[in-house]
């Protein structure tokens, strides 16, 4: 979304102090193969419109920018319509995850890690994000339109939703009442938004080894164990013939 975009409609709230006329959603789902689900979804009033596109807003389309752009990065979109709202739906599953891309198109700015931080551990891993959502300057240094943030974040609803494999720690954000593993942040304009947040997953490779490296051991002691109640020296490597003709010799008789 474009600053004239914001410009435009700091035009509208002087204008006509609509509230709620767009609201912008973000949903991040974080899968175990370290990739995502992104869905993101734009809606503007109807009653707004026609301010932006004048009175053809049947054959227009104020959001055509925004498809383009959600399709050239290989996002499936849907046009959506309510009885109150216009707007879209962009999808895409299993994207390599770059939460900074993501920052940026949602705050138009942004600071933090390009991706999910993992600290691996013998038996779990601990997956953090840590990113700010950065919308200080959205307006430059005119304190005109600072003075008009109150009313354009009621006007605007801008919300990311992070949803995570496992159960989520957050130091910020809302634990989603309908969602599981779910946290929901309101960006809040002219404003420094953080997201942080973890959560961990087993560690399979390691636990893996670790039931390899036991099963190794088990099938060592039988050996060992069998070998020694035959009588047979482990340490001479005449005695190692010596027991495998006799293995060789009890499986013909069996």
């Amino acid at each position: 979304m474009k600053k004239r975009i914001f410009t435009l409609i700091v035009i509208v709230l002087l204008l006509f102090q609509l509230t709620g006329c767009m609201r912008i959603t973000y949903h991040v789902t974080l899968n175990k193969n370290a990739t995502a689900d992104v869905v993101y979804e734009m809606y503007m009033n109807k009653e707004t419109l026609p301010l932006f596109l004048g009175e053809d807003v049947e054959n227009q389309d104020i959001f055509a920018e925004n498809k383009k752009s959600a399709e050239d990065s290989g996002f499936k979109v849907e046009a959506l319509e309510t009885e109150t709202e216009v707007g879209f739906k962009a999808s895409a599953k299993s994207m390599d995850l770059n939460m900074q891309e993501v920052i940026t198109q949602l705050g138009m700015g942004g600071t933090g890690d390009g991706g999910i931080k993992v600290t691996r551990g013998l038996f779990k891993n601990v997956y953090t994000l840590n990113a700010n959502v950065d919308t200080s300057d959205i307006f430059g240094d005119d304190p005109n339109s600072q003075t008009l943030l109150p009313a354009i974040n009621q006007s605007i609803s801008l919300k990311l939703i992070v949803t995570a494999p496992s159960e989520i720690t957050s130091k910020t954000g809302t634990p989603s009442e309908t969602q599981k593993n779910t946290y929901e942040y309101d960006i809040v304009l002219g404003e420094n938004n953080e997201i942080s947040l973890s959560y961990s997953l087993v560690n399979m490779t390691n636990i893996y080894l670790i039931i390899g490296a036991v099963v190794l051991a088990a099938l060592i002691a039988i050996y060992v164990i069998k070998a020694r109640k035959k009588g047979v020296d482990l340490s001479k490597d005449e005695d190692f013939d010596v027991f495998d003709d006799q293995q060789e010799e009890e499986n013909k008789a069996e």
